[in-house]
């Protein structure tokens, strides 16, 4: 009995791990098609809802976090994105689209940048 409940224990914190990652990865690619969407947004209007869509995806993705050996540096990159998002919804307000468009480019490089901490290393892809 000992050993049912043990691993009933176990088994219900892998799934919420495995969960809270597939609920991650899936923000992550909604943060990426609204991100695709502001940067093809062709009035300031439309750019201004794409903008609160992506802003909130990328609170969202701060909220259900990162593995805690990651987390640190993870965040520091989408504080980096929220700033970006900041400045581009100042220059939207203003009416300036293609200007806040260019502030927003800044955020494929960002996403370059830390997507590579989250990359398995070579050791990780053979030995698991």
């Amino acid at each position: 009995m000992k050993i049912l409940i043990a691993f009933s224990f176990t088994l219900f914190f892998f799934s919420h791990t495995v969960l809270a990652q597939n609920d991650l990865e899936v923000t992550m690619k909604n943060m990426a098609l609204s991100y695709k969407n502001t940067m093809q947004a062709q009035n300031v209007d439309s750019l201004i809802n794409h903008l609160n869509e992506f802003k909130s995806l990328v609170l969202k993705s701060k909220e259900l976090g990162f593995p805690p050996e990651k987390s640190v540096v993870s965040i520091e990159g989408i504080d980096k994105v929220l700033v970006l998002i900041n400045k581009a919804e100042v220059l939207a307000k203003n009416g300036q689209l293609l200007e806040a468009q260019s502030i927003l480019k800044s955020v494929d490089g960002l996403r370059k940048e830390y997507h590579k901490y989250h990359e398995p290393s070579l050791w990780q892809l053979i030995f698991g």
